[in-house]
């Protein structure tokens, strides 16, 4: 279980990591001005949505279960 949390958190900066530059623009096109609140939740909601995938799809049941 511990696993699964390491790795949501990293699957989820990395996701995060992936959509700053475009979040950062379409801030910055939509409000004048990035927000740190604003992109704190994504980087959150990415680390939350990691963590749904993970807990619930892995571990995968084996071939014969």
């Amino acid at each position: 279980m511990l696993s699964q949390a390491v790795w949501s958190v990293i699957a989820g900066l990395a996701l995060s990591g992936v959509a700053f530059v475009p979040v950062l623009v379409w801030q910055y096109r939509r409000y004048g001005a990035p927000s740190p609140m604003r992109l704190f939740g994504l980087v959150m909601a990415a680390v939350y949505g990691s963590a749904i995938i993970a807990y619930t799809l892995f571990p995968l049941p084996g071939p014969g279960s």
